[in-house]
């Protein structure tokens, strides 16, 4: 998980990033990598593979939106995390998907 716009802008990011798990947690701030990234050519390749996996997350997440019913994005959610249920409240479950607890609920009570 990251901001991504905050790495790179060194603003504040107006994501909130919530951890629900215990977590190691590493804090970067762009001023202080670009330095090792143009020392160590190995370490700039894994940035940039970080990048790029961030971004076809984003482009992942974006498709569901445009392209998936609310009903399917909690699908796909199921899927890729089985046991979500067990770990995270429901509010947080509906703030993910991009609709209201109660929303999720008439499509719970469907299945």
């Amino acid at each position: 998980m990251s901001a991504i716009d905050s790495l790179f802008t060194g603003k504040p990011s107006q994501y909130n990033i919530e951890i629900l798990e215990d977590s190691v947690v590493w804090s970067l701030q762009y001023h202080k990598i670009e330095p090792v990234f143009k020392k160590c050519p190995g370490v700039e390749r894994l940035g940039r593979l970080l990048i790029t996996n961030n971004y076809l997350l984003l482009d992942e997440r974006m498709k569901l939106f445009a392209f998936c019913t609310a009903e399917e994005r909690y699908e796909r959610l199921l899927m890729q995390i089985p046991d979500i249920l067990k770990k995270v409240k429901l509010g947080q479950i509906a703030s993910y998907l991009g609709i209201s607890q109660e929303h999720l609920s008439r499509i719970r009570a469907r299945k």
